[in-house]
């Protein structure tokens, strides 16, 4: 044997003499025209030398084994063994503290077939014809095997901790249902059926890619014992009665909260923006104690007001120097008391805004029977009211502002009061107010011809500290009050 035989290959010479086409199969794909000569006839290659196929990781256990003569007797089978070491075995190996050793391989090697008819052919022709001419391929120094070689299969050991490729995807209850047939044992089977699926993912031929075996997926099964479970345990039922009961629930609170409709407000008609004041203590009503009243009731219209309150001051009997009290009340408003303001407003007197501002809500007004009659009577507008004055009576809050306002309001002021009054303006002697004074007490006056047809008014002083707004019209009508309020 030569040295290159006796050469130790390495796994990537071994890779190359398995890939490499086989001389035997390029002849037969170049030549299909000639019928290929049987084995029969041809001689042992090398029959004396001896030579053996080129040893693989270490010498062949067998060699080859001389060609069968020509005849019935079909070639035996040879058996080829390969000595190989791969990476991943080194590794496992290795971690495992061993020494790396290779893998050997037995593979048994069958003959090709026979083709018999080109046999019986040439056989038969030999003694009559002459034989044809064949050019004869160049001998090699390496003996031609009975069969093309096959690649050996690769093994690996099965890792212990990982499972196959096979039993993560199919669930693991379809390898325990597998059942063998009748008559066979189920070790038996078993092993019959792994090793017929083990040939099929064998390749179809050298160099083709190992077919890979169509894994079904196993489809996800609706649970329905778990289904009927829940259904049957009375969750489902309480979970609709309560969907029920909150949409019922959405419904009635959008008909009554959310869809109802809003009151609309009218406006109350009102003839002028008015400021209620609201007496904490009648201190007048203290101060003017026993004395009689009578009732007016103030239209919401103002036409004949005044000529109705003139008709009352007339019926009423009353003595010299006597008051009666005139509750003066707001038909629109159930009869509720009127105040300042709405007394003037209701019977048409015209007065400064800013009076609203300098008033309190504790007000009065008094008929004054008059006892000094000047003149002659005829020359006022109603002779039957000169007896009777009117006495008006308010708190004020600022004395020095009302006084402000009232002299400006004197110039306005014959004009605004002169149906309240009985007065005619155009008699006044005077163009402007006067000054007088009664018991300390500052009056501011103006007549029209006689004291007893006048315009006075005066801001006095209570004994409890309270100031009051006093206008009437005629000067005794002034004399009277300032002696109830200041007490003297």
């Amino acid at each position: 044997m030569d040295e290159e035989n006796k050469q130790i290959l390495t796994f990537d010479d071994i890779l190359h003499q398995l890939t490499k086409p086989s001389i035997i199969q390029g002849q037969d794909l170049g030549k299909k025209t000639t019928p290929p000569l049987p084995f029969s006839s041809k001689p042992s290659i090398l029959p004396s030398s001896g030579v053996k196929l080129p040893v693989l990781g270490g010498e062949s256990k067998s060699a080859v084994k001389p060609e069968a003569p020509s005849g019935s007797v079909a070639p035996l089978p040879e058996k080829m063994s390969l000595a190989i070491r791969t990476m991943a075995q080194d590794i496992e190996r290795l971690k495992r503290g061993e020494k790396p050793v290779p893998a050997e391989v037995n593979k048994v090697l069958s003959p090709l077939p026979q083709r018999q008819s080109s046999v019986s052919s040439v056989s038969a022709d030999k003694d009559t014809a002459p034989p044809p001419s064949i050019d004869m391929p160049l001998e090699s120094s390496v003996p031609y095997p009975a069969s093309p070689l096959r690649p050996p299969i690769r093994t690996a050991p099965p890792s212990p901790s990982l499972p196959s490729s096979r039993e993560r995807l199919l669930p693991p209850s379809s390898a325990s249902k597998e059942k063998a047939p009748v008559g066979y044992i189920q070790d038996q089977y078993r092993q019959e059926t792994s090793s017929g699926k083990l040939e099929d993912m064998l390749p179809a031929y050298l160099g083709a890619s190992v077919p890979k075996e169509n894994v079904k997926i196993a489809k996800e099964k609706l649970q329905y014992g778990v289904l009927a479970r829940v259904i049957g345990s009375g969750m489902t039922a309480g979970i609709v009665i309560t969907v029920v009961i909150a949409v019922a629930a959405y419904l009635v609170l959008s008909l009554l909260v959310f869809n109802a409709e809003e009151p609309i407000e009218s406006p109350s008609p009102t003839a002028t923006v008015q400021v209620t004041q609201t007496p904490e203590y009648d201190y007048l009503g203290s101060i003017f104690m026993g004395i009689a009243s009578v009732n007016f009731s103030l239209p919401l219209n103002q036409v004949g007001t005044i000529a109705n309150l003139q008709s009352l001051i007339k019926q009423t009997d009353m003595g010299v120097k006597e008051f009666r009290r005139i509750n003066f009340t707001l038909a629109d408003n159930q009869g509720q008391s009127a105040m300042f303001t709405d007394i003037l407003d209701r019977l048409s007197v015209r007065y400064p805004a800013a009076l609203r501002e300098v008033i309190m809500g504790n007000n009065t007004v008094f008929i004054y029977g008059q006892g000094e009659v000047l003149g002659d009577i005829g020359s006022l507008p109603d002779s039957g009211l000169a007896g009777k004055k009117i006495v008006m009576i308010v708190e004020v809050v600022d004395v020095a502002r009302t006084t402000a306002i009232l002299s400006g309001w004197e110039l306005t002021m014959p004009e605004d009061l002169k149906y309240m009054f009985n007065i005619e303006p155009g008699n006044s002697t005077t163009t402007t107010f006067n000054s007088n004074e009664y018991k300390g007490v500052a009056i501011r006056y103006k007549n029209f011809s006689l004291p007893d047809r006048s315009i006075d008014y005066a801001i006095v002083y209570s004994s409890t500290g309270r100031q009051y707004l006093v206008i009437t019209n005629s000067r005794e009508s002034m004399y009277s009050p300032i002696e109830k309020i200041t007490g003297l």
